[in-house]
Parts: structure tokens; sequence; C-alpha cells
């Protein structure tokens, strides 16, 4: 096993590509060698990688399954283990805004607004200020109900970069708040940058719908479905 370990730590000092995959047999062969840490670690940069390059290969996906149960961790679902992940290099580096930031999201996707949130804010403050992570905060403030909050963050996020899906995310918190005018006026926006954003007439028809336009707002859903069938 000692020579697998030597081989795999060679490849990735070579490996140009960037990724991380054979970690996890470098993890498997770790095990084997009773270095439960230094596996563990491997494993967890791997699964890291994997998330984050979203990668479906069912090969890739055996290879992760067959090192998380060989680590005896198959009872724990892997963004469980990626949030652990993220826990422990923050605690060995408190200003590691990205790994603040990735645990974020990893809360977003458990729909644990709150603790996105909370990390997100630690991204800022620790790191650039950056249009994703202003964004990314604002769909927490506008998931837990705080709208004006979500406005503030969304203004910050253009203000930085103006998306057509920020203009979108400020004009629903402007919905919200039946400030329909300025969400229209968003989505326009929004369209202006990104003429078939299906998601943007979406949230148009929503502020047209809610003034009372209900003609124009089925016009908005007419055209939208034309763009991305799959909204029906």
């Amino acid at each position: 096993w000692q020579n697998a370990v030597d081989a795999l730590e060679k490849a990735h000092l070579l490996a140009k590509s960037g990724d991380l995959y054979h970690r996890f047999f470098l993890a498997m062969a770790y095990w084997q060698l009773h270095e439960v840490e230094k596996a563990r670690l491997c494993f967890q940069e791997a699964l890291a990688h994997w998330h984050e390059k979203k990668r479906n290969s069912k090969q890739l996906t055996r290879f992760r399954d067959e090192a998380q149960e060989l680590l005896g961790l198959a009872a724990k679902d892997p963004e469980s283990l990626l949030v652990e992940h993220y826990g422990q290099v923050i605690k060995r580096d408190s200003k590691n805004w990205q790994a603040y930031r990735k645990r974020g999201d990893l809360f977003c996707e458990a729909e644990q607004w709150a603790k996105a949130m909370a990390d997100y804010t630690e991204a800022l403050q620790g790191g650039p200020q950056d249009g994703y992570l202003f964004n990314a905060r604002s769909n927490c403030h506008y998931k837990l109900g705080k709208y004006e909050a979500a406005i503030e963050d969304s203004n910050k996020a253009i203000e930085l970069e103006p998306r057509s899906s920020w203009y979108i995310q400020r004009a629903n918190a402007l919905t919200r708040l039946s400030r329909y005018e300025e969400a229209i006026a968003d989505c326009n926006r929004a369209l202006e940058l990104d003429p078939k954003n299906a998601n943007a007439m979406v949230a148009r028809s929503w502020a047209r719908e809610r003034q009372g336009e209900y003609q124009a707002a089925v016009a908005e859903i007419a055209a939208a479905l034309k763009l991305r069938p799959s909204l029906s």
C-alpha cells in the first residue's frame, strides 16, 4: 500500500488538470496503512472537488461510494460530510472566506437559510466585496421573509456587476413589498441583458398580476412558456 500512496502522491504533484479524483484512491490507500486522518483528509478534498465540479459520472460516484464505505462514512450523506469538511477548514483558518462561501452554498442547497446567511456574511467580512455573495445573501433574506434586507443586498450585487438573475432577485423582493413598478423596471433591465430570460418574464407576470393587470400577466406567462416549455 505504501507504493500505491507514493505513486498517487507523485501523480498529484504532476497533475496539471487540477482534478483531485485520484484522492479517492489515495484515501483508501492511506486507510489500508491505518493513517486515518490522512485518509479522511484526502477523501474530503476529493469530495469537495467532486461537488464543486458537479460531475455526475457513474464511475466517479462509484469510486466515491467505495471510499466512503471503506472509511466507515457510509451512514452520512455527502453534503453532511462536506459541511463537516468546511467546518474543519474554518476551524484551522477562521479567515478562509472561500470555505464560508462553499459551506453557505451547501446550507442553501439544504434550505438552511439562516446558517447560509451567516456564512455568506462571514465570507463578505473576510473576503472581497463579491456580487455573488451579496446576491446569495439576498436570496437568504428573501427566503426568510426579510424583503427590505434582500433588496439592500441585491442593490450591492447589482452595483458590483449587473446580471439579469440579480435584477430578477430584486424584482421578486420588490413585488413582495407591493412596489410593482420598480419590480417591472427590474424585469425590463434583466431582459435587456438577456432577452430570452424566461424567469424575468415570469417575475414580471407576477408583478402585473399583483397589480391587477391579468391579461398582461397571462401574456407574459405565454411568452415565457414559448421560451421554456418546462415551466408548465
